[in-house]
């Protein structure tokens, strides 16, 4: 990407997969912005898919084409246009024209590669797509190639993870929970008086409430969305009962013609610490950086007004994002944030 900006005049390079409708990132990478706008820019996803007119002029842009701002949307460059993006990212660093390429598109997300364009340099011109044209399949198959191969390094990290994993407690469910298998290390856990999960009509169910909601959510999102978020097998804390069962960890199995997807589920000891939340949290229940940014502030006990100073946000952007955070999460306060993330403290026994 940096070599592309030297060579063409662009200011600054964006790879990414935007989630639709919302425009939310599932993965970027970028290349010439300078602090504190290169943290800012996952702050304005969703307004930047509105400043190309929305997602249903992005949708109908054609995959073998680069698209030029200032050809797909012309109002959005102009200097009066009162588009937040624009006035809070585009303007204050210069930028006048962007040039983008389709990478892949779906029903739930769309992959681009993006240029922004300085004043310095003028708008897009025919030279800049008739090279970027030339390049698009190349990187389009990059693209595809580094998709295969992370989706390859996942499945082998999990299997891994399965193998060690053998002599723990593992269940095998669906995506509702009910139980088709558990090992008899599973079946001495459900015996304990002080465990931290039982099964309820052939499902199971985690007596650590902010647990059980995350590990729905997981499920829930493999079941819509074919995949699980992040990595797929994680730690997740259930709450104190013994020494050697305090978190589990969900890996994907191949699914059954019969139960549809299934997922191992294995109990392991705890090893996750406060700076763990975020990632975690974000992971399972889908939020982007900037939400991510604003619950760890929020989980160290941050108020809305110390997040925007901490962030260089405005308070109205924080309160947006926390008002994300509470719908995405299930929670209605900013305590219940705090509880959240406090359950990935070190646990004593009673």
């Amino acid at each position: 990407m940096q070599e592309i900006c030297d060579e063409l005049a662009f200011r600054t390079g964006v790879i990414s997969v935007l989630s639709l409708p919302g425009g939310e990132p599932i993965l970027a990478a970028t290349t010439g912005f300078e602090e504190p706008w290169l943290d800012r820019v996952f702050y304005y996803t969703s307004e930047l898919v509105d400043l190309w007119g929305g997602d249903a002029v992005i949708r109908s842009l054609p995959l073998d084409e680069p698209a030029v701002l200032s050809a797909v949307n012309p109002a959005a460059i102009a200097d009066e246009h009162p588009h937040p993006f624009h006035e809070a990212f585009n303007r204050p660093q210069g930028f006048v024209d962007a040039l983008a390429i389709g990478l892949t598109r779906d029903d739930g997300s769309i992959g681009t590669i993006g240029f922004n364009r300085h004043a310095d340099a003028g708008l897009v011109g025919p030279r800049e797509i008739e090279i970027m044209q030339l390049l698009l399949p190349h990187l389009q198959r990059a693209a595809t190639i580094s998709r295969v191969l992370e989706a390859r390094s996942i499945a082998a990290r999990q299997f891994s993870a399965v193998l060690d994993g053998l002599t723990a407690p593992i269940a095998v469910v669906g995506t509702d929970l009910d139980l088709k298998y558990a090992n008899p290390a599973l079946n001495g856990v459900l015996t304990l008086s002080e465990r931290n999960l039982d099964l309820v009509d052939g499902q199971l169910r985690l007596r650590f409430a902010p647990a059980q909601k995350m590990l729905t959510a997981a499920l829930r999102q493999a079941e819509t969305a074919g995949y699980l978020p992040g990595a797929a097998a994680f730690g997740l804390p259930i709450g104190a009962s013994t020494d050697s069962v305090r978190s589990l960890h969900i890996l994907p199995l191949p699914p059954s013609a019969a139960d549809g997807p299934l997922f191992a589920i294995v109990l392991a000891p705890l090893s996750l610490a406060l700076e763990s939340a975020g990632p975690m949290v974000a992971s399972v229940f889908g939020l982007t950086r900037a939400e991510q940014r604003v619950f760890e502030e929020i989980a160290a006990g941050q108020s809305v007004e110390q997040v925007a100073d901490q962030l260089g946000v405005a308070i109205s952007t924080v309160r947006t994002h926390l008002l994300r955070l509470f719908a995405k999460t299930e929670t209605s306060r900013q305590a219940e944030l705090v509880t959240l993330a406090a359950s990935f403290l070190p646990m004593t026994r009673p």
